[in-house]
């Protein structure tokens, strides 16, 4: 008798546990969500796009929205890593120039959106750099997190169908697990 109820608290036990766990685990696959927190923990990849300045040494570019319309009087700053090396500010067009840069990698920011440039005096630029660079105000997109249950994955994370089938039996089979267990129709009683 005592190893029929060491066998069924054992698997009242692991049912629990196979319970409590989501699908992806349960399968031996990794975490639904896994790969995207650490692809958003690396953060995304930067480009850095080549820009010339005009002969005079003025760096020029527009600031526009998300659906390329112009900015008109919004505030730019340029950055060279921590330093804020220059504030403009754009026209009606959403046009700004920024005097005295020399060549260097720069962030132009506005408000609501950045970038990253490669100035090159006139004259020494790739033959791919642009005479004018381009911010765009981009609000970001926030969408709901990946991951299900407290970020592990699960039923509602991506399951397959087999993980879902697995899950179904782990189920059923605890629940019968747990009835047997506490079915109390033949008590352990001494004489």
């Amino acid at each position: 008798m005592r190893i029929q109820r060491l066998w069924k608290s054992t698997l009242v036990i692991l049912t629990g546990i196979a319970v409590a766990l989501p699908g992806p685990v349960m399968a031996g696959q990794a975490p639904s969500g896994e790969e995207a927190r650490e692809k958003e923990a690396r953060g995304p990849a930067v480009q850095i796009r080549d820009v010339s300045l005009d002969a005079g040494g003025v760096l020029s570019g527009y600031l526009v929205d998300a659906q390329g319309k112009p900015e008109a009087e919004s505030p730019i700053q340029i950055h060279q890593g921590r330093k804020q090396i220059a504030v403009a500010k754009t026209n009606a067009r959403g046009h700004f120039e920024v005097r005295g840069l020399k060549g260097g990698v720069y962030q132009v920011s506005s408000s609501k959106g950045s970038s990253l440039f490669r100035i090159w005096k006139n004259g020494t630029a790739p033959k791919q750099a642009s005479r004018l660079a381009l911010v765009v105000n981009d609000d970001p997109v926030v969408r709901a997190q990946p991951g299900g249950f407290l970020g592990l994955g699960g039923f509602g994370g991506g399951a397959s169908l087999t993980t879902l089938a697995i899950g179904a039996g782990v189920i059923a089979g605890g629940t019968i697990a747990i009835v047997e267990a506490t079915n109390n129709d033949n008590p352990d009683v001494s004489p």
